[in-house]
């Protein structure tokens, strides 16, 4: 979408300078909170933070907030997934002129059912952020890195690749509970990707 690769470049440098800057403030929390209370249960990080450092209308509106940028973030995982699956998978795959609406509404039907299963699964937010990561980086990294480093190959091995990566990262989970199936997956999708 840029004009030319210095403006590409300007960009990912103010996107990670800002993304470093918000670290940072993110990091300064977490410092103040220790040094105020460091006896503090992981558990009741943000507990701690709501009740001491806010007062009664801040934390209503602090529950809005959360809840709206929530609901915004899912909305838009779902509308750009649902729209990724119908142009980028059925569209090729069935060699269609144009990707249906209807598609792109049942998977996303399908998706947010999938997630809400997911959502409920654990009540550990640690936990569901490395479990959708272990399906995320199998996923998606490999054919990303491959096609950045000049790789090209077809649509159709791509997708093989990427339900290698996830057929492997169920497999793995399933059998072996206690260790990370992220390598394994990433693993099997360039196997499959450049075989």
């Amino acid at each position: 979408m840029a004009r030319d690769i210095k403006q590409v470049k300007y960009s990912m440098t103010y996107a990670a300078g800002f993304f470093l800057l918000m670290s940072i403030f993110m990091f300064w929390i977490g410092i103040l909170l220790l040094t105020d209370n460091p006896h503090l249960d992981a558990k009741q990080v943000v507990s701690f933070l709501i009740s001491k450092h806010t007062y009664t209308g801040l934390r209503g509106l602090l529950g809005v907030g959360i809840m709206a940028l929530a609901m915004s973030t899912a909305d838009s995982c779902l509308n750009s997934s649902s729209v990724l699956f119908a142009n980028d998978i059925i569209k090729p795959l069935l060699k269609q002129a144009q990707s249906s609406v209807l598609v792109a509404r049942l998977f996303s039907l399908f998706i947010g059912a999938f997630s809400l299963g997911l959502a409920l699964y654990t009540q550990d937010l640690l936990k569901l952020l490395l479990l959708s990561g272990s399906f995320c980086m199998p996923i998606i990294t490999v054919p990303m890195l491959l096609a950045v480093l000049g790789f090209r190959s077809t649509s159709r091995a791509v997708l093989i690749g990427m339900a290698a990566g996830f057929v492997t990262v169920v497999t793995w989970s399933i059998l072996l509970e206690n260790s990370s199936s992220i390598v394994p997956g990433m693993f099997a999708n360039l196997c499959f990707l450049t075989r």
